[in-house]
C-alpha cells in the first residue's frame, strides 16, 4: 500500500498520456530507492514487490495495480454517470441535480449516494455560492503565471469557484500565459522551454529532437483544448 500510494501521487502529478504518468509513477519511486528513503531502506520486502511491478506490462499496471487511478470514468455506472454529466453543464444544487430531466425518475437516495461517492473520489466537490473574489483571485493567478516563464515551482493555482487549490501543472500554465496574451501557444511553449533549457518527455524519455518537441507539444495542446481548459473555465481557474 506504501509504494501503491506513493506511485499514485507521482502519476497525479504528472501531466501528459497514461503511459506518461505510469513511467513518471516508477521512475520516482527508484529514485526513492535509490537515495535509501527511510521506508524503502528498512523494507526488502517492498523493494522486492517494486522490481516485480516495474517490469510488469504498463497497460496492466495502469489497469490493475493503479486500480484505474487515471480513468476513474471507467467506473461510472447508473447514477454516478448522469450526475456527472449533469454537473459538467454547471454548478448545481442538489436540488438542481435531482431536477435535472437525466435524473428526475431516480430515488433521491441513490443520487445523495453518488454524490456522496463522486466527492470522495475528488470527482465533484463543493463549490462556493456567494461571496466570490474573484478579483483577488484572479490577481494570484496571474501572479504564478508570470512566475512560469521563470520558474516551474508552483503547481496550483487558486479557483474561486470552488475555494481552494486545485493542481495546474508547468506545462498548462503556460498554455494557459499563451491564451492570455494572444500567442500561439505552440511556438511560445517551445520558446519557454529551449529558453530554461527544458525538453517535452515520452513515455518517460526525453526528447532531444526540437522538431519532435514541438510535434509532442501539439499533441499535449490538442488534449489541453478538449479537456483541460473547459474544466478550468468552468471552475474559474482560467478565464471564460
Amino acid at each position: 500500500m506504501p509504494i501503491r500510494e506513493l506511485m499514485k501521487r507521482f502519476a497525479d502529478d504528472t501531466y501528459g498520456s497514461t503511459l506518461d504518468k505510469v513511467n513518471a509513477a516508477i521512475g520516482s519511486v527508484e529514485k526513492a530507492f535509490a537515495v535509501k528513503a527511510g521506508f524503502f531502506n528498512s523494507n526488502a520486502v517492498a523493494e522486492s514487490r517494486f522490481n516485480k511491478i516495474k517490469t510488469a506490462n504498463k497497460h496492466y499496471l495502469a489497469h490493475e495495480y493503479f486500480n484505474r487511478m487515471f480513468r476513474k470514468d471507467l467506473f461510472m455506472r447508473g447514477t454516478n454517470r448522469p450526475v456527472v454529466d449533469a454537473l459538467s453543464e454547471k454548478p448545481m444544487t442538489l436540488g438542481e441535480i435531482c431536477a435535472h430531466p437525466l435524473l428526475a425518475k431516480e430515488p433521491h437516495t441513490n443520487i445523495f449516494q453518488a454524490v456522496t461517492m463522486l466527492m470522495a473520489s475528488g470527482q465533484v466537490g463543493p463549490s462556493a455560492a456567494r461571496g466570490n473574489n474573484r478579483k483577488s483571485t484572479t490577481r494570484m493567478n496571474q501572479a504564478i503565471l508570470e512566475r512560469s516563464l521563470y520558474a516551474n515551482d508552483i503547481g496550483y493555482m487558486v479557483s474561486p469557484l470552488l475555494r481552494t487549490g486545485v493542481l495546474v501543472p508547468w506545462f498548462i500554465q503556460l498554455l494557459l500565459n499563451a491564451i492570455r496574451q494572444n500567442l500561439k501557444p505552440d511556438d511560445y511553449v517551445w520558446g519557454v522551454l529551449e529558453a530554461q533549457g527544458q525538453r517535452m518527455n515520452k513515455e518517460g524519455k526525453t526528447i532531444e529532437d526540437p522538431e519532435e518537441n514541438k510535434v509532442e507539444i501539439r499533441l499535449k495542446i490538442a488534449e489541453f483544448l478538449k479537456t483541460d481548459l473547459p474544466h478550468l473555465k468552468l471552475i474559474g481557474v482560467a478565464q471564460a
